[in-house]
């Protein structure tokens, strides 16, 4: 497989990956660096490495660092839960990451606009159009209610109405989490083209918490269907 095309999928939380080892060929578990272990195989002619780097931006960015440094995959895709803080979402709908930016990255006090890293212009990360597109089209093609729009990340589980209102007004998010703007500032670090791709669990409200606890896992269950028709359809364009 070395001279195979590369997908990555890299989650938080190992609910996140439920499923995803039963569509891949002959899938192994190996050690990678600082800690992390890889689930690894293939399916439509393409290797697929899938790991759960653990919750937080921190743990995102140390996962596929070593994802990318291991198995150098020519696209990322981060799946996982999120907060719906934008309107006219519903549990289990799909966002696809137009872009997304770090909500709790406050560098105001020197100037910097919300959200701006320092030696950056924007506070954006912009996701690749064609995996953008394709997880769109792959989402449809799975009867889900799909989304695009921007997905804010922070280190915080957004359970605050007053907070939701505020990343939403203040960067026009339509949903809240806690890996994809580091995993997005990584990507673009290492040149790799990515996405992120979540599915609703909760409203980002004072209920957020029961929500979560209730729906994140059949969420879950929902991106990883999206991502095996978009493995496919990837695959497909690059032969």
């Amino acid at each position: 497989m070395n001279n195979q095309a590369c997908f990555a999928v890299i989650a938080a939380e190992e609910q996140e990956l439920a499923g995803f080892s039963e569509f891949l060929q002959s899938p192994q578990d190996l050690d990678g660096p600082a800690g992390c272990r890889f689930l690894v195989g293939e399916t439509d002619g393409v290797k697929v490495a899938a790991m759960q780097c653990g919750i937080g931006k921190v743990n995102a960015a140390i996962g596929l660092q070593a994802m990318i440094d291991t198995f150098h995959p020519d696209a990322v895709v981060n799946i996982g839960s999120a907060g719906g803080i934008g309107e006219g979402l519903a549990v289990y709908d799909i966002v696809v990451a137009e872009r997304t930016v770090q909500h709790d990255m406050d560098v105001t006090g020197l100037g910097y606009a919300p959200g701006v890293v320092p030696g950056n212009d924007s506070p954006f990360c912009e996701a690749d159009k064609e995996l953008h597109d394709l997880a769109v089209r792959a989402g449809t093609e799975e009867g889900l209610h799909v989304h695009s729009g921007t997905v804010a990340s922070g280190d915080v589980f957004v359970s605050d109405p007053a907070l939701k209102r505020k990343i939403a007004g203040t960067f026009g998010a339509v949903c809240a989490e806690m890996e994809g703007a580091a995993v997005a500032q990584c990507c673009v670090r290492n040149n790799v083209p990515w996405v992120v791709i979540r599915a609703i669990s909760d409203n980002g409200d004072d209920a957020a918490a029961v929500s979560y606890t209730e729906f994140s896992a059949q969420a879950s269950v929902e991106a990883v269907r999206l991502i095996r028709r978009m493995i496919g359809m990837w695959a497909a364009d690059r032969t």
